[in-house]
């Protein structure tokens, strides 16, 4: 995924014990923490992330919970608002 002056690289999968994880531009995610990991670009060149615990869903229900997330989470929404952030 690209932004306006970054690009995201990530990849997720299941190791042999049987636990998931994601790597999103070298940085390694469990993914028993939280399914759902948000990536904001700052102005200085860095990136934030934050990892949300959600359930299983299918691709419409994902859709849907994104949507609730960027409209109603106050944690989500100040993660994205934060000063700095492109």
């Amino acid at each position: 995924m690209k932004t306006k002056s970054n690009e995201i690289d990530f990849t997720a999968f299941i190791s042999a014990d049987r636990n998931s994880y994601a790597i999103v531009n070298m940085r390694l995610f469990d993914l028993r923490i939280g399914r759902i990991i948000l990536i904001a670009p700052k102005k200085d060149g860095t990136m934030r992330s934050l990892q949300l615990d959600s359930p299983i869903m299918s691709s419409d229900e994902t859709d849907k919970h994104i949507k609730e997330l960027l409209g109603n989470n106050n944690k989500v929404i100040e993660f994205f608002t934060k000063t700095g952030n492109i």
